[in-house]
């Protein structure tokens, strides 16, 4: 049990108030409240399955709803966190047959677990007490097949901020090619996919400490998914392998310890107006990036480049896989990322099921599609036919 202390602003002094043993005591009673684990998973597999049965039990929502769920408490009721991808083709509600107050979404491209999308998941879990985080890839991700095509072509132009959604998948892409060095086409993005899953959990685990005390508390589940675009099902990846992810990250003396945002650790750039002393001051920064040199470990605003001293112990990966629009290297900026060692892909994925949402639907459409050619090949027959014996009754009249 961590027992790194947190602070509270005071106009003088920062006073340590509670440590992480009493704060997870303080959740325990919340997750008391919401669903087990168990029901939650039960609940979105059963979902999923009425979805690919296409069986839907999620109601329409009228204003009068709206009204109420507007004046709900969310922690209430929320009984999921989901990490997927931002492509369009995978709508997390109803895929999983869910509407509103039921799933806390973050949704990014590649399904990165990058600094604001750890935000995002750790308020959900200590705020919102969601019993499971799913994380969630699909097949065909366009993320993670520019990262393959970016690893074997270099060279890309790619737009200013898109690099860095490279730079999180890159690693499982590389343990894919070292893995399965035969792999080529759709088989290694599929591949490349699934392992991706497993590299953001432990992006998750190594740099959130507050999941990982969920977690050991057996307060939360940190699951691995992946959906089929074709057949509308979801494969739930194996949780012997997540659980060995957070055993080697346990294990891992350069993981993130610190359980808070300790505002000692942090200053605000210069060059940011001082805020009012009759205000809450918030000295972590918006946007920044992590670079270490050598022991040291320096914090770094994208816009300025300017330092923050901050304690984060852990290795850091730069790549760089060609070029930005304006012929300025891609990886310009260093990225805080979990250490290349963590691998845990070991066998293809198997196909899945045919679903009944692959098979498509007879509408007006398809039938006019199909048959109206057909139609028209006959009229236009018989349209020749009906002028050839107008012309030969013609001429026999005029015999």
């Amino acid at each position: 049990m961590l027992t790194v202390k947190t602070y509270a602003q005071s106009d003088k002094q920062q006073k340590p108030v509670v440590d992480a043993a009493v704060q997870i005591e303080q959740l325990r009673k919340e997750y008391a409240k919401k669903p087990s684990i168990e029901k939650a998973l039960k609940l979105l597999k059963q979902g999923n399955e009425d979805f690919f049965n296409q069986q839907l039990d999620t109601y329409d929502i009228d204003i009068k709803r709206l009204k109420e769920i507007a004046r709900t408490n969310q922690a209430k009721y929320v009984f999921a966190s989901i990490l997927s991808c931002s492509d369009s083709r995978v709508p997390i509600e109803l895929i999983f047959d869910q509407g509103p107050l039921d799933l806390f979404v973050t949704r990014v491209a590649g399904n990165i677990a990058g600094v604001s999308q750890l935000g995002t998941i750790e308020y959900g879990l200590a705020h919102l007490y969601t019993p499971v985080l799913v994380v969630l890839g699909h097949d065909g991700c366009g993320a993670v097949d520019a990262t393959i095509m970016a690893a074997e072509k270099g060279g890309m132009e790619l737009e200013r901020n898109i690099p860095i959604l490279i730079e999180h998948i890159n690693p499982a892409v590389e343990r894919i090619h070292q893995l399965y060095p035969e792999a080529h086409g759709n088989e290694l993005l599929e591949l490349s996919i699934e392992e991706n899953v497993y590299q953001q959990i432990a992006q998750i685990f190594f740099l959130s400490p507050i999941t990982r005390e969920l977690v050991n508390n057996d307060l939360a589940r940190v699951v691995g998914a992946v959906y089929n675009l074709k057949t509308g099902r979801v494969k739930w990846l194996p949780q012997s392998k997540v659980n060995h992810i957070l055993k080697d990250v346990m294990n891992d003396p350069n993981k993130i310890k610190d359980l808070y945002a300790i505002p000692d650790l942090y200053s605000p750039p210069e060059y940011l107006p001082k805020p009012s002393s009759s205000l809450p001051q918030s000295k972590t920064p918006m946007s920044h990036v992590y670079v270490k040199k050598g022991k040291e470990s320096k914090q770094f605003n994208n816009s300025s480049n300017q330092p923050f001293d901050i304690e984060a112990n852990a290795d850091f990966s730069i790549s760089d896989f060609g070029t930005t629009k304006n012929g300025e290297p891609m990886a310009t900026q260093p990225r805080l990322m979990v250490p290349r060692q963590y691998g845990y892909a070991t066998k293809k994925p198997s196909p899945s099921a045919p679903s009944n949402l692959a098979v498509e639907s007879i509408t007006v459409d398809t039938i006019l599609s199909t048959i109206l050619p057909f139609i028209l090949l006959v009229v236009i027959i018989f349209v020749v036919i009906a002028i050839r014996y107008a012309h030969k009754h013609h001429r026999s009249n005029s015999g």
